[in-house]
């Protein structure tokens, strides 16, 4: 055997050589959470090493990316202690920088759209004026869709007020899994209106739970069915007076793009009270949308015997213009 491998010596040589060539040329790197360091072989016009001692080279690193795609910077033997000092710092000010990018794409809404409307009854408007504003806002996050309703509403009669109102509505929808999802409700709602020559000032609570199914009929159309249970509370502030209840609810939610720009997006609430009766609320838009961020629109508003005491009966119509941010 002895004999057989000095017969073969040269060729057996030769082939450690280029194994171990091989494995020199591959880079040695030193890996940290901020800071990234090879030692790299140079190579000839064949791909060899040319014999010449080992490159530096560092990059700065954010943590959990991987070193091989890092951007790397040649450096003298001499500065290794300035320039990695330097790049770890830079490293950790990446870290820092993509961290508060996350936390804002987090909290930043996908979608926020002002409308501002001028409304009419049907009825004689001499010495009334009126003006409604609306912002919403909306977040998507893996199974969670969240969105946030603000109206503020002002009126004015014969230079005397007749309503000025604040609304704030909250809805969190949580995938459960296929067509299912949990909704969960809150509004809070602050109105000073003025009925039969008496001013009224009241608080509006409301929080509901339920569960809902969803059927996406295209990209852009779908609709929601939802089952819920709601608290209510009122409270009289002038009067120092409260009323509270509860009360299980039917939710409709149907959206819609129609050809030509046209937009559909419809809203009915039902309600079963205590005493048997039923109260409804429903709104319902169409909009055309007239470029990339603005819209105009056609919406009508009805309630009857809503747990709201202003809101309870309504029928109103108003054109608004939407703006997209």
């Amino acid at each position: 055997m002895l004999a057989a491998m000095s017969k073969y010596r040269t060729p057996l040589l030769s082939l450690l050589l280029v194994a171990s060539a091989s494995l020199a040329a591959s880079p040695s790197r030193v890996e940290e959470p901020h800071l990234c360091l090879e030692a790299r072989l140079g190579s000839d016009a064949e791909g060899r090493w040319d014999g010449q001692p080992p490159s530096l080279w560092i990059a700065p690193r954010q943590p959990g990316a991987p070193c091989a795609d890092a951007d790397y910077r040649r450096v003298d033997a001499a500065e290794v202690a300035s320039v990695s000092a330097e790049l770890r710092a830079k490293g950790e000010a990446q870290a820092r920088s993509s961290s508060t990018d996350a936390a804002r794409r987090r909290w930043s809404p996908d979608r926020l759209q002002l409308d501002a409307s001028v409304n009419w009854e049907g009825e004689n408007r001499n010495g009334k004026d009126e003006a409604e504003l609306r912002g919403s806002a909306e977040w998507k996050r893996g199974r969670d869709e969240v969105s946030a309703h603000l109206r503020a509403e002002y009126e004015r009669s014969k230079d005397a007020l007749k309503q000025n109102e604040q609304n704030l509505r909250l809805l969190w929808y949580r995938g459960l899994g296929g067509p299912w999802y949990r909704s969960t409700e809150a509004q809070l709602e602050r109105n000073q209106f003025k009925e039969q020559g008496q001013l009224f000032d009241y608080l509006f609570a409301q929080v509901g739970l339920g569960l809902g199914y969803r059927k996406e009929w295209s990209e852009d159309a779908e609709t929601r069915l939802a089952m819920s249970w709601h608290l209510f509370d009122v409270r009289l502030l002038d009067y120092d007076r409260a009323a509270n209840t509860n009360a299980p609810s039917l939710t409709l939610t149907n959206t819609f793009k129609l050809p030509a720009r046209w937009r559909l997006n419809q809203w009915v609430h039902w309600f079963w009270w205590e005493d048997g009766s039923t109260g409804l609320e429903s709104e319902t838009e169409l909009l055309l949308e007239a470029g990339r961020t603005t819209a105009v629109g056609l919406r009508h508003e009805y309630s009857r015997d809503a747990a709201t005491l202003q809101q309870s009966d309504k029928n109103e119509t108003s054109l608004f213009l939407r703006y997209r941010f």
